[in-house]
Protein backbone atom coordinates (compact mmCIF):
# COMPACT_ATOMS: atom_id res chain seq x y z
CA UNK A 1 0.00 0.00 0.00
CA UNK A 2 1.24 3.43 -0.82
CA UNK A 3 2.40 5.90 1.81
CA UNK A 4 -0.28 8.45 0.80
CA UNK A 5 -3.03 5.92 1.19
CA UNK A 6 -1.70 4.86 4.59
CA UNK A 7 -1.60 8.47 5.70
CA UNK A 8 -5.25 8.93 4.60
CA UNK A 9 -6.33 5.94 6.64
CA UNK A 10 -4.45 7.22 9.66
CA UNK A 11 -6.09 10.66 9.47
CA UNK A 12 -9.61 9.23 9.26
CA UNK A 13 -9.02 6.85 12.07
CA UNK A 14 -9.34 3.71 10.07
CA UNK A 15 -6.99 0.92 9.71
CA UNK A 16 -5.87 -0.18 6.37
CA UNK A 17 -7.91 -2.94 4.65
CA UNK A 18 -7.53 -6.30 6.29
CA UNK A 19 -6.58 -7.96 3.05
CA UNK A 20 -5.45 -6.75 -0.25
CA UNK A 21 -8.01 -6.76 -3.07
CA UNK A 22 -7.53 -9.38 -5.76
CA UNK A 23 -8.34 -7.47 -8.95
CA UNK A 24 -8.16 -10.58 -11.15
CA UNK A 25 -10.75 -12.33 -8.94
CA UNK A 26 -13.13 -9.34 -9.09
CA UNK A 27 -12.81 -8.99 -12.88
CA UNK A 28 -13.31 -12.76 -13.37
CA UNK A 29 -16.41 -12.74 -11.15
CA UNK A 30 -17.94 -9.90 -13.20
CA UNK A 31 -17.20 -11.71 -16.44
CA UNK A 32 -18.82 -14.91 -15.15
CA UNK A 33 -21.93 -13.00 -14.08
CA UNK A 34 -22.19 -11.30 -17.47
CA UNK A 35 -21.74 -14.65 -19.27
CA UNK A 36 -24.54 -16.19 -17.13
CA UNK A 37 -26.90 -13.30 -17.99
CA UNK A 38 -26.13 -13.54 -21.71
CA UNK A 39 -26.65 -17.31 -21.66
CA UNK A 40 -30.03 -16.93 -19.94
CA UNK A 41 -31.16 -14.23 -22.38
CA UNK A 42 -30.07 -16.30 -25.40
CA UNK A 43 -31.85 -19.37 -24.00
CA UNK A 44 -35.04 -17.35 -23.46
CA UNK A 45 -34.91 -16.03 -27.04
CA UNK A 46 -34.45 -19.56 -28.44
CA UNK A 47 -37.37 -20.85 -26.32
CA UNK A 48 -39.70 -18.03 -27.47
CA UNK A 49 -38.79 -18.67 -31.12
CA UNK A 50 -39.38 -22.42 -30.75
CA UNK A 51 -42.81 -21.89 -29.15
CA UNK A 52 -43.79 -19.36 -31.84
CA UNK A 53 -42.80 -21.69 -34.68
CA UNK A 54 -44.48 -24.73 -33.13
CA UNK A 55 -47.67 -22.76 -32.41
CA UNK A 56 -47.78 -21.39 -35.93
CA UNK A 57 -47.32 -24.84 -37.43
CA UNK A 58 -50.13 -26.28 -35.31
CA UNK A 59 -52.58 -23.47 -36.03
CA UNK A 60 -51.77 -22.97 -39.70
CA UNK A 61 -53.64 -26.03 -40.97
CA UNK A 62 -56.30 -26.19 -38.28
CA UNK A 63 -58.21 -22.93 -38.64
CA UNK A 64 -57.80 -22.15 -42.32
CA UNK A 65 -59.95 -24.02 -44.84
CA UNK A 66 -58.25 -25.03 -48.06
CA UNK A 67 -59.10 -22.82 -51.02
CA UNK A 68 -62.00 -24.14 -53.04
CA UNK A 69 -61.19 -25.79 -56.31
CA UNK A 70 -61.81 -23.39 -59.16
CA UNK A 71 -61.04 -25.83 -61.93
CA UNK A 72 -64.09 -26.23 -64.19
CA UNK A 73 -65.56 -29.73 -64.46
CA UNK A 74 -66.11 -31.10 -67.96
CA UNK A 75 -69.70 -31.87 -68.96
CA UNK A 76 -70.45 -34.29 -71.81
CA UNK A 77 -72.63 -32.75 -74.53
CA UNK A 78 -73.76 -34.29 -77.83
CA UNK A 79 -71.95 -32.96 -80.90
CA UNK A 80 -72.43 -33.51 -84.61
CA UNK A 81 -69.97 -33.61 -87.46
CA UNK A 82 -71.21 -30.23 -88.74
CA UNK A 83 -68.53 -27.54 -89.08
CA UNK A 84 -68.79 -23.93 -90.30
CA UNK A 85 -68.87 -23.96 -94.10
CA UNK A 86 -70.79 -27.27 -94.32
CA UNK A 87 -74.35 -27.23 -95.72
CA UNK A 88 -76.71 -26.14 -92.92
CA UNK A 89 -80.36 -26.33 -91.95
CA UNK A 90 -81.96 -22.88 -91.66
CA UNK A 91 -84.55 -23.19 -88.87
CA UNK A 92 -84.27 -20.71 -86.01
CA UNK A 93 -84.98 -21.42 -82.36
CA UNK A 94 -84.52 -19.21 -79.34
CA UNK A 95 -85.02 -19.44 -75.60
CA UNK A 96 -83.41 -19.65 -72.22
CA UNK A 97 -80.58 -22.19 -72.15
CA UNK A 98 -81.54 -24.68 -69.45
CA UNK A 99 -80.15 -28.00 -68.25
CA UNK A 100 -81.81 -31.13 -66.92
CA UNK A 101 -80.51 -32.76 -63.75
CA UNK A 102 -78.19 -34.96 -65.79
CA UNK A 103 -76.76 -31.99 -67.77
CA UNK A 104 -78.78 -32.32 -70.99
CA UNK A 105 -79.06 -28.80 -72.46
CA UNK A 106 -82.34 -27.54 -73.96
CA UNK A 107 -84.11 -24.24 -74.73
CA UNK A 108 -87.16 -22.95 -72.90
CA UNK A 109 -89.30 -20.01 -74.10
CA UNK A 110 -90.28 -17.02 -71.96
CA UNK A 111 -93.69 -18.70 -71.42
CA UNK A 112 -91.95 -21.78 -70.04
CA UNK A 113 -92.54 -23.99 -73.09
CA UNK A 114 -89.83 -26.29 -74.35
CA UNK A 115 -88.53 -24.86 -77.64
CA UNK A 116 -85.94 -27.52 -78.30
CA UNK A 117 -85.93 -30.74 -76.30
CA UNK A 118 -82.20 -31.16 -76.61
CA UNK A 119 -79.36 -29.47 -78.45
CA UNK A 120 -76.68 -31.12 -80.57
CA UNK A 121 -73.70 -28.81 -80.86
CA UNK A 122 -71.28 -28.37 -83.81
CA UNK A 123 -68.12 -30.49 -83.99
CA UNK A 124 -65.47 -29.55 -81.44
CA UNK A 125 -67.82 -27.76 -79.03
CA UNK A 126 -67.58 -28.73 -75.36
CA UNK A 127 -69.11 -27.78 -72.02
CA UNK A 128 -67.88 -27.27 -68.49
CA UNK A 129 -69.44 -26.61 -65.10
CA UNK A 130 -68.24 -23.36 -63.48
CA UNK A 131 -69.85 -22.18 -60.22
CA UNK A 132 -73.10 -24.14 -60.86
CA UNK A 133 -73.38 -22.72 -64.40
CA UNK A 134 -72.79 -24.80 -67.52
CA UNK A 135 -70.70 -22.96 -70.12
CA UNK A 136 -70.59 -24.12 -73.75
CA UNK A 137 -67.29 -23.38 -75.52
CA UNK A 138 -66.13 -23.38 -79.13
CA UNK A 139 -63.09 -25.42 -80.19
CA UNK A 140 -60.93 -22.31 -79.59
CA UNK A 141 -62.10 -22.20 -75.93
CA UNK A 142 -64.30 -19.09 -76.28
CA UNK A 143 -67.50 -19.27 -74.21
CA UNK A 144 -70.56 -19.02 -76.50
CA UNK A 145 -73.45 -19.90 -74.16
CA UNK A 146 -74.27 -20.20 -70.46
CA UNK A 147 -77.23 -21.77 -68.72
CA UNK A 148 -79.64 -19.11 -67.51
CA UNK A 149 -79.00 -16.83 -70.53
CA UNK A 150 -80.99 -16.30 -73.73
CA UNK A 151 -79.70 -18.09 -76.81
CA UNK A 152 -80.67 -17.79 -80.50
CA UNK A 153 -79.41 -20.57 -82.78
CA UNK A 154 -79.95 -21.77 -86.32
CA UNK A 155 -80.15 -25.36 -87.52
CA UNK A 156 -82.90 -27.97 -87.53
CA UNK A 157 -84.43 -31.01 -85.89
CA UNK A 158 -82.66 -34.21 -86.71
CA UNK A 159 -82.66 -37.87 -85.83
CA UNK A 160 -80.45 -37.52 -82.76
CA UNK A 161 -82.40 -38.27 -79.57
CA UNK A 162 -83.17 -35.26 -77.36
CA UNK A 163 -83.36 -35.02 -73.59
CA UNK A 164 -85.57 -37.79 -72.27
CA UNK A 165 -89.14 -36.60 -71.67
CA UNK A 166 -88.65 -33.07 -73.05
CA UNK A 167 -89.77 -31.07 -76.03
CA UNK A 168 -92.29 -31.33 -78.79
CA UNK A 169 -90.44 -34.40 -80.06
CA UNK A 170 -88.04 -35.92 -77.56
CA UNK A 171 -86.95 -38.33 -80.27
CA UNK A 172 -85.38 -35.50 -82.30
CA UNK A 173 -82.98 -32.95 -80.85
CA UNK A 174 -82.23 -29.60 -82.48
CA UNK A 175 -78.90 -29.70 -84.32
CA UNK A 176 -77.12 -26.34 -84.06
CA UNK A 177 -75.74 -25.39 -87.51
CA UNK A 178 -74.31 -21.99 -86.60
CA UNK A 179 -70.82 -21.06 -85.43
CA UNK A 180 -71.81 -19.05 -82.37
CA UNK A 181 -70.08 -15.77 -81.50
CA UNK A 182 -68.21 -15.55 -78.18
CA UNK A 183 -70.02 -13.97 -75.25
CA UNK A 184 -68.75 -10.59 -74.04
Amino acid sequence: MSVDLQRLFDQTGHDRPAQSLDIDYIIGRGRRARTRRLTLVAGAIVAVCAVTIAGGALLRNRDVAPPPSTAPAAIAIPTSSWKPGDPAMLARVEGLLTATGDGCLYLKTARGEIAAGGLVWPAGYSARLVDDVIEVTRPDGAVVARTGQQLVVGGGFGRTPGCAGLGPDSDGAFAVNVDLAPLP
